[in-house]
């Protein structure tokens, strides 16, 4: 953080610094400093879809979901094969109980990028909502096979399991 504001004193309107910025803040979960820092990239270049797309990560952990699947269709206007943004889109969209949708933007994802495990991740969170458990599962197994330490899919694929009552597994 300290890097960035220095390169920010030197050049102000350096708009990958603003973005990075937003994305340290965000890890320091200080989204809405977060939140200021893309707003002030997107201001400098409008048509910065990295930005947008961080963007709608910081309001998602707002939890101002409209917001964030705004910021995600303007990322996803500016640059259609993001799979980034697809797959928060998802993420979010599922948040909001919209199951179907959230599905089928993980899926446009993975279509974009088939080796994009959170996509596969996010794909099987939709399906296990969705009560399609099996279908769940083999998105999580391919979320795996694609990266082997995700811990995230591992523990969903428990939670899959225990709701098919394949508890030893």
């Amino acid at each position: 953080l300290a890097s960035y504001d220095r390169a920010l004193e030197i050049t102000p309107d350096y708009v990958a610094a603003w973005s990075n910025r937003g994305a340290a803040l965000n890890e320091l979960k200080r989204y809405e400093e977060a939140l200021a820092s893309y707003n002030r990239a997107i201001e400098i270049q409008p048509d910065y879809a990295e930005a947008w797309s961080n963007r709608g990560v910081a309001l998602n952990n707002l939890k101002r979901y409209e917001q964030a699947l705004a910021s995600y269709d303007r990322a996803i206007e500016i640059k259609p094969d993001y799979a980034l943004a697809w797959s928060n889109r998802g993420s979010v969209l599922n948040d909001l109980k919209r199951y179907e949708e959230a599905l089928a933007n993980c899926e446009r994802a993975i279509e974009i990028k088939a080796d994009y495990a959170e996509a596969w991740s996010n794909r099987g969170n939709a399906l296990s909502d969705l009560k399609r458990y099996e279908e769940a599962l083999a998105s999580y197994g391919r979320a795996i096979e694609i990266k082997p330490d995700y811990a995230l899919a591992w523990s969903n694929r428990g939670y899959v399991l225990n709701n098919l009552k394949r508890h030893d597994e």
